[in-house]
């Protein structure tokens, strides 16, 4: 469009009056195509592979609510060992690799009892375990 008007310009001539409403009707048909065009885009881009990011915040949000999960577990069968409570969940595999060297002895170690923090009736262990998605959270940016 913007040519046609230099074009118009230039040769000190006007356009019929029908072909300037031919020009306009395309510009808009055009417009339309390209902005639908742009929405459906970003629409099936969200529909694809999620981003690493997208990934690790589901993981934590997932360990998160495992620690929320076995605690109530554990309120309601209480004398269940941790370790076997946290085994039986289906989130704790996905997080296992990811526990330092530590942590893992300590929490999987049937004989070492963690005390809890002052006024926690969560389990040692289980605060152990916040500490390493906190830590990790914060190692991938997350936070």
């Amino acid at each position: 469009m913007a040519l046609v008007a230099i074009w118009a310009l230039a040769t000190n001539r006007g356009l019929p009056y029908s072909a300037g409403w031919l020009i306009l009707g395309i510009t808009f048909v055009a417009a339309s195509f390209l902005a639908w065009r742009h929405e459906n885009e970003h629409v099936h881009a969200g529909q694809g592979t999620p981003s690493p990011r997208d990934e690790r915040q589901a993981l934590i949000a997932s360990w998160r609510a495992m620690v929320t999960d076995v605690h109530l577990k554990r309120i309601k069968n209480y004398g269940k060992p941790v370790i076997q409570v946290l085994e039986a969940h289906p989130s704790f595999p996905s997080l296992r690799p990811y526990l330092r060297d530590d942590a893992r002895r300590t929490i999987l170690d049937g004989r070492t009892a963690v005390v809890a923090r002052d006024g926690s009736a969560m389990d040692g262990k289980l605060h152990i375990l916040l500490d390493e998605i906190d830590r990790l959270e914060h190692e991938w940016g997350l936070r």
